[in-house]
């Protein structure tokens, strides 16, 4: 135990990294998603168990935000971790899932330029424009916004690699686009690249009002939690 390295508890992290932990969520076995109908995404789980741990995990970090400003709550969220592979996709899908069945107007933002996965885990339809189409002024925000009934939120995709990430994240146009989001939608959720490997993360951490960062237990070394805290704040 001595020489494990990963994190294991919400107590552990806390002393390491000296952040609160808004909420836990429970990890979904392919089993349990199985056996509720669900289909094979998380976020689906949510519509058809809304009693269970999971859903209530969402509803639990929803309230923790809205503490952790009580008067300016806030209205846009980066969701992030230290390394791929940990579960940011998955708890910003939910999120905004979870977010919307309580009657929030919210859209959800895939800024993981360099592995976009947003689309292909909430629609199957590849649409006529994306979010790149936009930052670099080839449609209207109207046309790269695209909507999902079962989802109950809109979303901005992603659905190729541009040649250069890092500028179009840091471009005017994604800091007009955010706040356009903002004017538009009661809640603002970003998914972004894992923060150790590229620094993505860090350029659009200062243009939303909170940054969620995702921990896998038993997965994340302290270190790379540690060094990924420093890198944001």
């Amino acid at each position: 135990e001595y020489l494990d390295d990963r994190i294991r508890t919400p107590r552990e992290l806390e002393e390491h990294l000296g952040l609160p932990v808004l909420a836990t969520v429970p990890l979904l076995k392919e089993r349990e998603l199985k056996d509720a109908g669900s289909g094979k995404f998380p976020h689906h789980f949510l519509r058809a168990k809304p009693l269970s741990a999971y859903s209530e995990s969402f509803r639990e970090l929803q309230a923790a935000l809205a503490l952790s400003d009580v008067d300016n709550p806030p209205k846009s969220i980066l969701i992030t971790s230290a390394l791929p592979s940990e579960g940011k996709t998955t708890t910003a899908i939910s999120f905004a899932a979870s977010a919307a069945r309580a009657g929030l107007n919210v859209v959800l933002v895939d800024a993981d330029l360099r592995r976009p996965s947003l689309r292909k885990r909430i629609s199957n339809e590849k649409p006529e424009f994306d979010m790149i189409d936009f930052l670099t002024h080839k449609c209207s925000l109207d046309d790269a916004l695209q909507s999902n009934d079962e989802a109950g939120f809109e979303f901005l995709a992603t659905t190729r690699q541009p040649a250069n990430p890092s500028d179009l994240l840091a471009s005017t146009s994604m800091k007009d686009l955010l706040a356009t989001l903002r004017t538009h939608f009661d809640l603002v959720i970003v998914d972004s690249p894992p923060v150790l490997p590229v620094s993505d993360a860090k350029a659009l951490a200062s243009q939303l009002d909170k940054v969620l960062f995702v921990v896998r237990w038993q997965g994340t070394p302290k270190m790379a939690a540690e060094q990924s805290g420093r890198k944001l704040n």
